[in-house]
């Protein structure tokens, strides 16, 4: 099937009869589907979280127990914990048998507006992305958390510190800071 694509494109172009030099019937195919899967799980903060372990009650009401990651000097939460808050998990099976929570993001604290020198926009719990400026405006703005990462549009971001008035996040283009609207 893989060396059998690559022909079928070139054939549906060349039947299109694409003229890319006169701008019409240019055809662009993605011809790499996305086989990544997301590795994080959802779910309630519970009522029996501590200082050094986590009670996720997930999406499908089952409870569980994680220990937070203490084997580097990054605290893997990011926004606090707290009963009831929505989380996202990365998790790993800890030596002993236990499973442990590498990175902590605390959902309920990402929700909001938030603006940077030159960005305003509000992240809300259906996972839509509404900008505030109009010239920024996208109707189809998401945003998701995937694999730990902070997903806005199409652009993806490491949450290096997440507050309640405060978020810092490092993607490729460098930091950027924002402040709670």
């Amino acid at each position: 099937m893989k060396k059998i694509l690559p022909l079928l494109i070139v054939a549906f172009i060349a039947v299109c009869g694409c003229d890319d030099k006169k701008g019409k019937n240019v055809v662009t195919i993605n011809t790499t589907p996305e086989t990544e899967t997301d590795s994080t799980v959802y779910g309630k903060c519970g009522e029996q979280s501590a200082a050094s372990s986590i009670e996720l009650i997930t999406d499908d009401g089952v409870s569980h127990q994680y220990y937070k990651d203490d084997s580097t000097d990054e605290d893997p939460v990011k926004g606090g914990i707290e009963a009831g808050d929505r989380l996202a998990l990365i998790i790993k099976a800890g030596e002993s048998g236990d499973t442990i929570a590498t990175s902590v993001i605390n959902l309920t604290t990402l929700y909001g507006k938030w603006s940077s020198m030159d960005k305003t926009f509000e992240i809300r719990p259906d996972g839509s992305l509404i900008y505030a400026i109009q010239h920024e405006s996208n109707p189809n703005a998401k945003w998701r958390v995937f694999n730990g990462k902070l997903i806005l549009n199409a652009d993806t971001f490491k949450i290096q510190e997440l507050g309640i008035d405060t978020l810092y996040l490092e993607g490729n283009n460098g930091k950027v800071a924002f402040k709670r609207q």
